[in-house]
């Protein structure tokens, strides 16, 4: 979410890691949130409605982001799932660390002031699109499908021109080498006619 606003996956599943809370009021300011990879402090909840739901999760807790916008350096979660994790009998099951993305071996935590210029290009804020995959387009629906050189688009082509190739008539003697016989001939008489 923090590159251009979107998701790629089916489920966007954060974890909680911390909270903020307003040192005059005591209610919940913010969460810090681990996508596996790195941590942001800039996640808050919509309203105080959403900020007492989100004061019953617990650290380590995973939920599922079903609606969100950004708004200059902030996340805002609209919509949220808790995720309940359960053991192979079916039984509650708290995390108690981290989750860790594959071939990442410690979270890495952003920046104020990398989340200051990240949300410069938000300033009037922006629905977060979720599921975005691109689905590639058919390259054989192009106009090139049938190219006689280039085959069909996308594959090598199936019968490449063939290129002439010179029979080479290599000096005995030394190493030169001619593509015409007489030229060959003609060498030998002047450069190793004592031979």
């Amino acid at each position: 979410m923090h590159s251009k606003a979107k998701t790629y996956s089916e489920v966007t599943v954060l974890q909680v890691v911390g909270k903020s809370y307003d040192s005059v009021s005591g209610r919940l300011k913010g969460l810090s949130m681990s996508d596996g990879c790195i941590v942001s402090h800039n996640v808050v909840p919509n309203n105080h409605a959403a900020a007492e739901q989100m004061n019953e999760f617990k650290r380590f807790d995973l939920i599922q982001v079903k609606a969100a916008r950004v708004k200059k350096d902030l996340l805002i979660l609209d919509d949220v799932d808790l995720f309940e994790v359960t053991d192979k009998a079916g039984n509650p099951f708290q995390i108690t660390r981290h989750i860790l993305g594959q071939r990442v071996a410690e979270l890495r935590q952003l920046r104020q002031e990398n989340l200051d210029l990240w949300g410069v290009q938000f300033p009037v804020g922006r629905a977060v699109q979720f599921n975005c995959k691109t689905t590639s387009a058919d390259p054989n629906a192009t106009i090139l499908a049938a190219d006689r050189v280039l085959g069909e688009v996308g594959e090598s082509s199936k019968s490449e021109p063939e290129r002439m190739k010179r029979k080479l008539h290599a000096c005995p003697y030394c190493v030169r080498s001619f593509t015409e016989l007489e030229k060959m001939l003609q060498h030998l008489q002047t450069d190793h006619s004592d031979a």
